[in-house]
């Protein structure tokens, strides 16, 4: 068991919690006459291919598995930040965290870090003016370039995908596109660029310019919802691979394996 997030209710009356029985991503609590209901998600990040990272509250723990194997929550490197990472993004062999102070720091070869804590090369703070339902819901981050993101924050009740560009230490939203339902994953191939979001709806869309557009032919409303997923080509075609919280493992709509961790 390891402690990854403390999340604080901010009430001092009874307490209740309990893990969902059918879905393991899924965590219920009671406070008093409040009800709180958080769906966690599961992501393994990697960087350069080799590269692996743990987010760990103000640390992301890494190590590159190419050359050394160091199992979680043990890391050879450490990239620290001043307030809580919720998602890292990577461009080549650079990683990008985006905290919940809404700020993004760079890290450069992430690959060659020494060992020990390693501090931000770069730092860029969102735009005060644009708002934001809760800082720790910015989520899912994917670089483009170096200067070009995507990522899902919850915006007036509703969660949204923001294009943003990276410029003098700032981060200027481009677009706010509001979607019809919870953003469950967002994932980018590091061959092609290619990037595929899943709703909760368990529909999988492709991003193009800031637009969603259907992935695939086959009728997507009928897809699982995935708690990991990724991108990969099989038969020289783009297909998306993902599992269950059942742990049932599918390609696109195609269920492969029934038992797979």
């Amino acid at each position: 068991w390891y402690q990854r997030r403390v999340r604080d209710t901010y009430d001092t009356g009874n307490i209740t919690f309990l893990w969902d029985h059918e879905d393991e991503h899924k965590f219920h609590i009671a406070v008093d006459s409040r009800y709180i209901c958080y769906q966690l998600t599961s992501k393994v990040i990697t960087c350069s291919s080799t590269t692996t990272m743990v987010i760990d509250d103000k640390k992301v723990n890494t190590t590159p598995m190419s050359t050394m194997c160091i199992p979680p929550p043990m890391s050879y490197s450490q990239l620290v930040t001043n307030s809580t990472c919720n998602t890292v993004g990577c461009h080549g062999d650079d990683a990008w965290l985006l905290c919940s102070d809404r700020t993004i720091h760079r890290f450069n070869n992430v690959s060659h870090s020494p060992p020990g804590e390693i501090m931000p090369d770069e730092s860029y703070t969102l735009e005060r003016e644009f708002p934001l339902d809760s800082h720790t819901c910015i989520r899912h981050l994917v670089m483009v370039t170096q200067s070009k993101a995507y990522c899902v924050a919850l915006v007036n009740d509703a969660d949204a995908l923001l294009t943003l560009e990276l410029s003098d230490k700032e981060v200027f939203v481009v677009s706010c596109m509001t979607l019809e339902d919870t953003a469950v994953n967002m994932v980018q191939h590091p061959g092609t660029g290619t990037i595929v979001v899943q709703l909760y709806s368990g529909e999988l869309f492709e991003l193009h310019d800031g637009m969603l557009e259907p992935w695939g032919s086959v009728n997507m409303r009928e897809c699982a919802r995935f708690s990991e997923m990724e991108i990969a080509v099989f038969e020289e075609e783009m297909v998306v691979i993902g599992r269950t919280s059942f742990n049932h493992l599918y390609m696109d709509t195609r269920l492969w394996n029934y038992v797979c961790t």
